[in-house]
């Protein structure tokens, strides 16, 4: 227990200090920036001068040009690069001096003049250039390369406030379903462990088809080369985005503006061998005056990591795969195109197609039987929209999107070189729909404009669950959504205002109503608050509601019964050849999930330390009526308490009849079935059951300077504490989950370093990830914590005048000391003997990426 302690100790240690993934617009000084749509000149004057900072430019360079508007809490370089993204120029700044320059040569990614300057996306919030009230993380495609990462499956599980359980690789084929169900191999965010199907996943702000079964979003389908940035808001977000964002939101936005190509290739290598990888794309574009698009590609294969291959599990069922083999094609296309001054089109697609494959072990020993479980995955969405502007002030946008995501798997029977197809089955998911929104400056007093959203939409779900072998499942069925919103955000008190006490104070109203026919109606409301008491420090405070609708495999799967012998599933002195029966599948009369969730932050950007920020946020999430199946382990169904409400003990030989109707029957004892030894019956059916608690905090940390001889150094860090407890029932106790196996740890964090001088970058990322207890055994058993380290060296050539111009290497080592997580007990030959949604089996890993800008 010494060691844990002292670990935990370090890792506070650690979140009180630095972290990778960043707190949007962290870094230098942030202000608070209100600019109108007007004379580009006017718009950079505005800036500097909120900034106390001198403006230099050639007045040639900016005569002619508008800005767009901006209504952003950032730093002076990020409000600047807004304001001059498109138009070919860019902003230096040398202490309190800014200096606009030209721009003679566009390299790959760059906006040639004359393009109309981006639309000012904000996670969490329908109002463009506003502040979120809440907690907000952000990365960068920079930072991504910068340390190592290659995909964005990975970036995600680097995220402390995100779990790696549910649709993640490698997740062991017999974790609970609720954190288990790995379909197709693809990467879904799951923030606090509250559930992927609590995680809103968008891009471009735009939602995509379900995947799999359990609403998953794949981010790994998306080419890292293709990706500007990932935003997370780690709080409620129904009353903005309505159903699935209970936990939070993510919106990977895509780059619009490319201008050349650029090729990308990556070479990983597990030291200790197996998951060989390489990775290679491209992404071009070009740009012209009003329109522009990029297109981009990308190729990726990795070879399985099986137990043999790893000292830790090599005596324990070799032919089990501890990491799934991947191939994948994954294609991205975005483009614009202004149709009159005031109308403009855009339109984003997206397609990725997958082939995961694994096996399990029959038996402990290094031969068959075992099973193989392939699957093969393809999603394809396009999002055409308009946008028009009748106005400066006000823009109107319509939009649809279609999607369908659909993964075929099955299962093998491998013996004596023969395969025998067990199982072949198919989750067909489709969406499509459609939102109209308005957005601009409702009124003025002063310098204060009270900004207004409203919008309405609907949208069509379909989900197929086609079994062809093995299996008697179908599912075919639609669920419809419509759905009204508003938004308005009040700028109550401005520094023109010259309260002395407050500096800036705003409120942030939102509501949503949505209409699910078959289900029932939801309104959920949000109301945020941003007070700045004195310059360097901002107070934000949300409170609202959030909900999630049951998803359609939930409320249709198949329902199914099997039979268990009672020493099986936890029963004692039961007579000799007693049996039990346990119900599962789904249930069409399920309620909607609602949560009721509140956070309050400090954000902390002194102006007498310009390089340094600090957030640190509580949070506390309310979720009741969980969809759960409510017996999270069959081999505790007769022996833990919570589960009694579920359990009709002594069942007559109707109530077993009445059980069966309609059920598939599985027999797991062998034999002829006896309904006179059945002495319980166990309701496995999904219902909604549970209230689960989450609160903590998160911490964000980011400082900047600059070193003797030039070269900069930046220290960042991101930390979290969850406290995660679920009662099954009214009557059942409140058990803990954060800290249980399969379950969130309570302590995550990241913690590193970027040197920077000339071309050549250096990273380091010190990993944490808390232990967790075992209480499948009495007494529970202690999971050890795992740390690793990583680091990156990335080296541009930059501007040459031979083949090497553009060109950029990247040295990679993950887990540079070959961590390993702790074995756990294990009862089955094809069960991982790891927590599989906690910690990874990989190891070190060694790679090298090259690219170039043609």
């Amino acid at each position: 227990m010494g060691k844990k302690k002292g670990l935990a100790l370090l890792t506070t240690a650690a979140i009180a200090f630095g972290f990778t993934t960043t707190a949007a617009g962290q870094g230098a000084p942030q202000y608070r920036f209100d600019v109108r749509a007007q004379d580009l000149k006017f718009a950079l004057r505005s800036v500097t001068r909120e900034a106390g900072m001198q403006l230099f430019a050639d007045a040639g360079d900016l005569r002619g040009r508008r800005s767009t508007e901006l209504h952003v809490q950032t730093t002076v370089e990020d409000a600047l690069n807004r304001l001059l993204a498109g138009t070919g120029l860019r902003a230096e700044v040398n202490g309190k001096a800014v200096f606009i320059r030209g721009r003679q040569n566009v390299g790959a990614g760059s906006a040639p003049a004359g393009a109309r300057p981006a639309e000012i996306v904000v996670t969490g919030s329908h109002i463009a250039g506003s502040v979120v009230p809440s907690f907000v993380l952000a990365q960068t495609q920079r930072q991504m390369i910068d340390s190592g990462q290659t995909n964005l499956g990975d970036v995600v599980r680097d995220i402390p406030q995100n779990f790696g359980g549910g649709q993640n690789p490698g997740v062991s084929f017999t974790v609970p379903t609720q954190n288990g169900e790995n379909i197709g191999g693809g990467s879904a965010i799951n923030l606090r462990g509250l559930g992927q199907d609590a995680t809103l996943t968008l891009v471009n702000g735009h939602r995509r088809a379900y995947g799999a079964t359990h609403e998953s979003i794949d981010v790994s389908a998306i080419p890292l080369i293709a990706v500007d940035r990932i935003e997370v808001v780690p709080d409620g977000a129904s009353a903005i985005y309505g159903s699935d964002a209970v936990a939070g939101v993510a919106n990977v936005l895509l780059k619009r503006d490319y201008d050349g190509i650029t090729t990308l290739g990556t070479l990983n290598a597990p030291t200790d061998g197996g998951g060989l990888a390489e990775l290679a794309s491209l992404a071009g574009g070009s740009r012209w005056t009003g329109g522009g698009f990029m297109l981009a590609y990308e190729y990726g294969h990795s070879n399985e990591i099986n137990s043999d291959q790893r000292a830790f599990s090599a005596a324990y069922s070799p032919d089990l795969t501890l990491l799934p083999s991947d191939r994948h094609h994954s294609v991205v296309l975005t483009g614009h195109q202004d149709i009159a001054d005031t109308l403009s089109f855009s339109i984003d697609a997206l397609y990725n197609q997958r082939h995961s494959y694994r096996q399990l072990a029959y038996t402990f020993d290094k031969s068959p039987p075992m099973a193989t479980e392939p699957s093969d995955a393809k999603s394809f969405s396009v999002t055409p929209s308009f946008v028009w502007r009748p106005t400066t002030d006000w823009t109107v946008s319509l939009q649809s999107t279609y999607g369908i995501d659909q993964v075929k798997y099955g299962t093998n029977y491998v013996f004596g070189g023969a395969s025998t197809p067990l199982l072949r089955a198919c989750t067909c998911n489709s969406t499509l729909n459609g939102e109209v929104n308005a957005s601009g400056r409702l009124i003025s007093f002063g310098d204060h404009d009270v900004r207004l959203a409203v919008g309405a939409g609907g949208r069509s779900d379909k989900f197929k669950l086609k079994s062809y072998v093995g299996s008697t499942d179908q599912v075919d069925e639609s669920q419809r959504d419509y759905y009204e919103f508003g938004e308005i955000n009040v700028p109550i008190i401005q520094p023109g205002d010259k309260f002395l006490a407050v500096q800036k104070l705003s409120v942030n109203l939102a509501a949503r109503h949505e209409s699910y026919p078959g289900i029932g109606h939801v309104t959920t409301p949000k109301v945020g608050l941003i007070l700045t008491p004195v310059a360097g420090l901002d107070l934000k405070a949300s409170w609202g509601k959030a909900f999630r609708a049951p998803t359609l495999y939930e409320r249709y799967v198949a329902t199914s019964a099997e039979l268990f012998a009672t020493g099986d599933i936890g029963g004692i002195g039961y007579p000799t050849g007693s049996t039990a029966l346990i119900v599962a599948g789904g249930s069409p009369d399920l309620k909607p999930e609602k949560a009721t969730s509140w956070s309050t932050t400090i954000s902390i950007h002194p102006t007498a330390a310009p390089n340094l920020s600090v957030d640190v946020s509580y949070f506390h999430v309310r979720y009741r009526d969980r969809v759960v199946d409510p017996i999270t382990y069959y081999s505790e169904g007769l022996s833990n308490p919570a589960y009694v409400p579920y359990v009709l003990f002594h069942p007559t030989i109707q109530q077993i009849e009445s059980a069966l109707a309609g059920r598939s029957f599985y027999n797991s004892v062998g034999g002829t079935f006896d309904p006179s030894d059945v002495v319980a019956i166990i309701n496995d059916d999904n219902t909604n059951a549970a209230l689960q608690k989450a609160h903590g905090v998160d911490v964000a940390i980011r400082y900047q300077f600059r070193l003797p001889g030039g070269s900069d150094l930046t220290l960042d860090a991101n930390g979290t504490y969850l406290s995660l407890r679920e009662r099954l029932t009214a009557l059942a106790p409140i058990s803990e989950l954060a800290g249980v196996l399969y379950n969130p740890p309570h302590i995550r964090a990241r913690a590193g370093f970027s040197w920077a001088d000339a071309g050549i970058t250096i990273t380091g990322h010190l990993n944490y990830a808390g232990g967790v207890e075992d209480v499948r055994e009495s007494p529970a058993v202690d999971i050890r914590s795992m740390t690793t380290l990583d680091l990156a060296m990335t080296y541009r050539f930059g501007d040459r005048d031979d083949f090497l111009r553009g060109v950029r290497l990247t040295a990679t080592a993950t887990n540079l000391f070959n961590q390993y997580p702790q074995r756990i007990t294990t009862v089955s030959s094809y069960d991982a003997p790891y927590d599989s949604t906690n910690y990874s089996p990989v190891g070190r890993i060694l790679s090298l990426t090259i690219s170039k800008d043609w």
